[in-house]
C-alpha cells in the first residue's frame, strides 16, 4: 500500500488513478475535490496481477464449418471494479491476457460484422485456458426501391439483398 500527497495543485475535482505495471489498485480510482491551499493524502492498495486467460476466437462460415477468426478483440472486464484488459487474436485466432489480477472477470470476444459473445471466467485461483469462442456472422438486411431504370416494368420493383460477412 501507499499514500499520494497532493499540494500545490489548482482548486478543482480530480479523479485520481494509481497504475503500476504487474499490479491493481485498490480503489481503481479515487476523487478528490482540492481547494486553494489545501492538501489531500489518496490511499491506494496494489496486489500483484497473476493470472491470465487464453483461447481461441473462431468464426461460423456460410458453410457452417468454424475457422480461426484474426483481428478480433478480446475484452476482460473485472466484476469488482470495471477494470478492463484487452487484446486482440493472432492470425490463428489465438488470444492471451495476461497480468491480470485474481477475480471474476466477465470475457466479450468481438469483431465488426459478427455478434458479441460473453462468458464469465473466475480467476481467483489463477490461469483459465481454452476459453474459446465462436462468433457468429451478423445478418444485415438492405432494402431498397428501383426509382428510375431503363425500362418502365422494373420502377417500383423492392429489392432485399442479404450479407452474412461470413
Amino acid at each position: 500500500s501507499g499514500d499520494a500527497l497532493f499540494t500545490g495543485i489548482p482548486s478543482d475535482t480530480y479523479i485520481v488513478t494509481p497504475s503500476l505495471s504487474g499490479y491493481s489498485a485498490t480503489p481503481v480510482n479515487n476523487n478528490i475535490v482540492l481547494n486553494a491551499g489545501d492538501s489531500k493524502t489518496v490511499q491506494f492498495t496494489f496486489t500483484p496481477n497473476s493470472a491470465s486467460v487464453s483461447g481461441k476466437v473462431s468464426k461460423v462460415t456460410i458453410s457452417g464449418s468454424t475457422v480461426p477468426l484474426p483481428g478480433a478483440s478480446v475484452e476482460a472486464k473485472r466484476l469488482s471494479s470495471g477494470q478492463t484488459f484487452r487484446s486482440q487474436t493472432d492470425s490463428s485466432g489465438n488470444y492471451t491476457i495476461n497480468n491480470l489480477p485474481k477475480d471474476i472477470f466477465v470475457l466479450t470476444a468481438g469483431k465488426t460484422g459478427f455478434v458479441t459473445n460473453t462468458e464469465q471466467v473466475d480467476l481467483s485461483g489463477g490461469n483459465a485456458d481454452n476459453i474459446d469462442f465462436t462468433l457468429e456472422p451478423k445478418i444485415v438486411r438492405l432494402h431498397g426501391v428501383v426509382i428510375s431504370a431503363n425500362q418502365d416494368d422494373i420502377v417500383g420493383l423492392q429489392i432485399d439483398a442479404v450479407s452474412n460477412f461470413g
